[in-house]
């Protein structure tokens, strides 16, 4: 009883932290533990370049491939249905199996790989599939990156750490938004899906070495 006081003791002093302070607060602690430093800025990057896909996906649907606002529909329902793959692939047991770093990096190769295919795709009929597989690595993303938080971040700090990864992933999504519908002007749907495939293997590379030497652990207790 006397050491549950105390944590709740513990947690009531950070609770009320001015918005700043928290903030500072958690950047500290990302960028002093390894895992948790790749898996926000990877975040932050992977959805500046993937996310683009967001607005070239409409332009390769009804420009490039000729398909009809129902077929841009069936594509982004493909995409969630892939969401729910992945994550029921984890929850059946065999990516359960998985350590949550590399589940983490089999989701960034999957949506990267993805988009390099999307913007290959030839038909409406392979771009479904490859869809598919994109959202499959956005569910898995999902899934993975929850996980590490919950294993790397001690109780107290929990709330302040999603909530910065929180922001770091709205400021990629706004990155994206800003500059996918510049790509495609410049470009061409196919090439802006090429470019975001390719600025995600590069992020995905870049964090692969640290993630795959994290040691297995479990819940972070209290501390």
């Amino acid at each position: 009883i006397p050491l549950l006081e105390q944590q709740q003791t513990r947690l009531q002093e950070t609770e009320h932290e001015p918005v700043l302070a928290a903030t500072v607060t958690a950047a500290r602690f990302i960028w002093g533990n390894s895992v948790m430093r790749a898996v926000v800025v990877s975040i932050c990057l992977l959805l500046c370049f993937l996310s683009v896909d967001n607005v070239a996906v409409v332009f390769l649907v009804r420009e490039t491939l000729g398909g009809s606002a129902f077929a841009f529909g069936v594509i982004e329902a493909v995409f969630g249905f892939g969401m729910l793959a992945g994550s029921f692939w984890i929850l059946g047991g065999a990516g359960g199996r998985w350590m949550a770093t590399r589940l983490y990096l089999l989701s960034c190769a999957l949506s990267s790989l993805a988009s390099a295919g999307s913007g290959v795709a030839p038909s409406l009929a392979v771009l479904a599939p490859v869809q598919t597989v994109a959202g499959s690595g956005n569910g898995i993303e999902i899934v993975a990156s929850e996980t590490i938080i919950q294993q790397q971040v001690p109780r107290g700090l929990i709330g302040r750490v999603y909530g910065f990864t929180s922001s770091a992933t709205s400021l990629g999504l706004g990155v994206a938004m800003a500059f996918g519908g510049i790509l495609v002007d410049a470009t061409s749907p196919r090439t802006t899906f090429l470019i975001a495939a390719a600025g995600g293997l590069v992020v995905t590379l870049g964090v692969a070495p640290t993630l795959l030497r994290a040691p297995a652990t479990g819940p972070v207790a209290e501390r």
